[in-house]
């Protein structure tokens, strides 16, 4: 399939409106779905006026991003919300999905609500607001111990309007900055139609006067169109898929081909392969105002380590770059006195103001290696061009009108001119005419823009922070382009990666996968790159909790394995589940995974594995190596094969375990009890390991409550219902397969998406829990234990229990308490087994406002 029509829409591009420039405001579509970033003053008659918006449709219109919260930048939103929904005399509708959602910075929220009821507003329909918040000061840390950059701190505490929720506001998300990244990664994505790959939309900060957001938007591989030759193929094991399987129809399969990308074995023994991740994701990079884009976090450092957070991180190797250029220092043949203008004070004087000039933006666009770079936000100073000049160019008698890529090669511009080095300095004598100059005003702010990213890229700098650009960074069709309202940029689809791809392998045929491509599976963004990941371990080194962490002997206490810092840690296995790894689980899977003496994979977890940091995080020998698995363990039917086959080539054990009488998760339990018996039996002194199972409370709800099933089978005290022995493997060795039977382990936790869980038998239990990566939210669940209940004493909970009433589903429940102690220290009673389960935090080492 053809990969989807990505454009970008100026509907808006002056700091000020004049005759020719509305207030600042464009559209990135994807097809037809249209996201709007920025809504100044006038919007909605922008997006209707035939020539600026042409035929775009408020109904297309999904999601709005605010940069900031000055006037030119959101005046517009509320006006547009009664375009799209209203006015209406009648109340909103009673449906729970919003027509819109709206993100941006903390009191945007407030805005919207206040406007609407204080005018007196009602609309048709629902609308969402969801805000990024900055951390706060006193809780914010830094990794250098110098000063916290201004663009990663909330701006001092101002009056926000306190009014209740509009009739047609629908609840939404505070949105917490990550700090390891300093960024808001992948915090929305959307498919534009079910064929069309996901676009996921991140954020960071940049530095203007208040509180300032960036955005990225970054298009997920595709892939090729299927081989004729596959549907042929499920047709003709079309009987045999009925008798065997009972699949009445074969194409049904195909999704499992396409969209779980899983290899599928037919009757007669051909083994069908998913269509190859061939055609690279286009990236998108939207700025708001902008005095430094790096958002000051480039200060001070040098080399690669210097994009690994923030919007110099996030934008790298953008397709597109929309950057603002309020002010520029033109030449002297360009300005109404006949004086040249110094590009010095024209750079002071617009970061005084939170600006740039076209060489903040050019450097810019250089450090992140954009394809193309776009100027906009314009003062007034600098009006657009009449539209019959618009894409034409104009020259002197000493300039002959090519425009010029920043690699020096000539080419047409489709803009108001073409970025030729110096076009307007070249200007003979002749006088010229107000819509010329105005044409030629464009030239050169692309031409000043080139110029820089010429400069910075052959000092190897990208204008900051040390050598960050090589040779094979610099773009060769590198352009830059001033916008006017109503220009449209249309993002070229990425080059096919070439394949030696086959669709299917008849049997007794060896079928290898491509080498797998990094980027088909990493992203520019911190929570999917190996350099992400030690950002990721910084976050816990420099909590304050963290280096002073010791455990004790006999508590239930999970911290140690999600701190980087302490005194001591038993040894322990991690088991990692089939379940997608969100950007909180990275940081944790992060310091479990590298500390843990035995890794499994249960299956498909390995595919996921691949998804959250790429491919080179496992190569031998690359910065920030990631341990790779021990094995791949289970049934072997999600893995991926190219993903299977990168493991295997970098000597990771792929361990068959073929049974349906136990589970991938089961049969990775019994792969951690057949390697503590192999350690016991080298001579090393038999030790059981404390086991950790990643990602087993998330996901589907039967999965979630199987993961809770072997828990029950594993803890010490817990009945022994026994298991379902396979009777194929009743006569074999115990390291082939052992059905669904385990035995029992003295410490196993769980750790899901936003919690952690472990099972407490009957006794007297102390828990432990550090403040600084646990929340305080916790419950305790009497699951399976009958209509009689358990009797559940604790101390150390903001409510504590006291034995009566029994706790028991359809009776009494202890959910959503509060860890009282300081420390997260409690002691539990109970007569009968009884999950514990806590709160992970968002941001390591953030305390709860309270406190």
């Amino acid at each position: 399939m053809a990969p989807p029509r990505i454009s970008l829409k100026f509907l808006g591009t002056s700091s000020m409106p004049n005759a020719t420039r509305n207030y600042s405001s464009l559209l990135v579509k994807v097809d037809n779905h249209t996201v709007m970033v920025d809504c100044g003053e006038s919007t909605q008659r922008q997006f209707q006026a035939r020539y600026i918006g042409g035929d775009e449709k408020m109904a297309n219109l999904k999601t709005i991003l605010v940069t900031h919260l000055h006037a030119d930048h959101v005046l517009g939103i509320v006006p547009l919300l009664m375009s799209m929904m209203g006015p209406s005399g009648t109340a909103a509708s009673a449906s729970d999905a919003p027509r819109v959602e709206i993100f941006g910075p903390r009191g945007l929220r407030a805005l919207i609500r206040t406007t609407l009821t204080l005018c007196y507003s009602k609309l048709s329909g629902k609308y969402v607001v969801h805000e990024l918040t900055w951390p706060r000061p006193d809780t914010h840390t830094s990794a250098s111990g110098g000063s916290i950059p201004t663009s990663l701190l909330d701006e001092p505490d101002r009056p926000i309007p306190a009014l209740p929720p509009h009739e047609s506001e629908l609840p939404g998300r505070d949105i917490p900055m990550e700090l390891g990244p300093a960024a808001w990664t992948r915090f929305t994505s959307f498919k534009a139609h079910g064929q069309c790959p996901r676009v996921h939309i991140s954020a960071a900060p940049i530095t203007h006067r208040c509180p300032t957001l960036g955005y990225t938007f970054e298009e997920e591989w595709a892939t090729s169109p299927l081989d004729a030759a596959v549907p042929e193929l499920l047709k003709a094991n079309a009987q045999a898929l009925l008798d065997e399987r009972n699949i009445r129809n074969p194409l049904s399969l195909l999704p499992r081909l396409t969209q779980q990308r899983e290899s599928i074995l037919l009757p007669d023994g051909t083994m069908l392969h998913p269509p190859p991740l061939d055609l690279p994701g286009r990236k998108v990079t939207v700025l708001g105002d902008t005095s430094d884009a790096t958002g000051g976090l480039l200060d001070g450092l040098a080399g690669t380590e210097a994009k690994a957070r923030g919007m110099a991180a996030l934008a790298r190797g953008s397709d597109v770059l929309v950057h603002e250029s309020t002010n520029i220092a033109l030449p002297a043949a360009l300005t109404r006195d006949g004086k040249a203008e110094s590009r010095p004070q024209a750079m002071v004087k617009a970061a005084e103001r939170g600006h740039s000039t076209p060489q903040g933006a050019g450097a810019f666009a250089a450090l992140v290696r954009a394809g193309c770079l776009i100027l906009n936000h314009f003062s007034v100073r600098y009006p657009a061009p009449p539209h019959y000049l618009l894409g034409k160019q104009i020259g002197g008698p000493n300039d002959d009108g090519a425009s010029t890529t920043a690699s020096g090669t000539e080419r047409n511009g489709s803009g108001p001119g073409g970025a030729g080095p110096g076009a307007a300095s070249k200007q003979g004598p002749r006088q010229l005419g107000e819509p010329e100059r105005r044409s030629l005003v464009m030239r050169e702010f692309e031409s000043q823009a080139a110029e820089s990213w010429r400069a910075a890229a052959a000092a190897g700098e990208g204008g900051s922070g040390g050598a960050m650009t090589t040779d094979a960074d610099v773009q060769p069709g590198f352009e830059v382009k001033a916008a006017y309202d109503g220009f449209v940029y249309d993002v070229p689809p990425r080059p096919r990666v070439a394949s030696r791809h086959v669709p299917f392998s008849r049997p007794g045929e060896t079928w290898h996968a491509d080498p797998p491509h990094p980027a088909a599976f990493s992203t520019a963004s911190y929570a999917r790159r190996s350099s992400k990941k030690a950002s990721a371990r910084a976050v816990v080194a420099t909590t304050p909790a963290a280096a002073k962490y010791q455990s004790r002997d006999g508590d239930w206490d999970p911290s140690p394995y999600l701190l980087d810092d302490v005194t001591r840690r038993e040894a322990h296995a991690v088991v990692l589940l089939n379940s997608p790894i969100g950007d909180v689980q990275k940081r944790h899977l992060v310091r479990i995974w590298e500390t843990a003496k035995y890794r499994l994979c249960a299956d498909g977890a390995a595919n996921r594995l691949v998804e959250a940091f790429g491919y080179d995080c496992f190569v031998k020998g690359t910065r920030d190596q990631m341990p790779l698995p021990h094995a791949i363990v289970g049934d072997l039917d999600s893995v991926r094969p190219e993903v299977k086959s990168f493991f295997a080539e970098q000597g990771v054990e792929i361990l068959l375990r073929p049974s349906q009488y136990a589970t991938d998760l089961q049969k990775c339990i019994q792969a951690v009890e057949d390697h503590e018996a192999s350690a016991a039996g080298d001579g090393a002194r038999s030790s059981e390991l404390v086991l950790l199972i990643f990602g087993g409370l998330s996901g589907r709800f039967d999965q979630s409550v199987h993961t809770l099933h072997v828990l029950w089978q594993l803890a010490p005290g817990a009945a022994d219902l026994g298991g379902v022995e396979d009777p194929s493997e009743t006569e074999a060795a115990a390291s082939d397969g052992r059905g669904g039977k385990l035995r029992k382990r003295r410490r196993t936790y769980v750790v899901g998406d936003g919690s952690m869980a472990w099972l407490l038998s009957p006794g007297k239990h102390r828990l432990r829990m550090s403040r600084a990566v646990m929340g305080k939210t916790c419950g305790l669940l009497p699951l399976g234990v009958g209509n009689a209940g358990a009797r559940i004493s604790t101390k150390g909970l903001e409510w504590d229990l006291e034995g009566e009433p029994p706790s028991t589903l359809g009776g009494f429940l202890s959910t959503s308490n509060h860890l009282a102690h300081p420390d997260g220290e409690v002691e539990v009673e109970t007569d009968q087994p009884v999950y514990w389960t806590v709160e992970l935090k968002q941001q390591a080492g953030v305390l709860e406002e309270e406190e």
